[in-house]
């Protein structure tokens, strides 16, 4: 699916660049022109780049359970 019109970006670009080393939106930005145009795939790239992560590291987060000493 494209995000970014502007520069015909997919969200399968944008995982390839993180793939490849890209860590943050401003490394996406650098190596695929998004964002630089109009501004409305920001977001999106954001957020592809937040569900990368937290698929990579196998992150959970879910609310805590707190336990507490009887």
């Amino acid at each position: 699916m494209y995000i970014c019109i502007c520069h015909g970006i997919s969200d399968s670009s944008i995982r390839q660049a993180l793939d490849n080393g890209a860590r943050h939106y401003r490394d996406v930005a650098n190596r695929l022109g998004a964002g630089d145009c109009c501004g409305q795939c920001v977001q999106d790239v954001k957020d592809i780049i937040s569900e990368y992560k937290q698929q990579s590291t196998g992150a959970c987060y879910a609310t805590p359970v707190l336990f507490q000493p009887a």
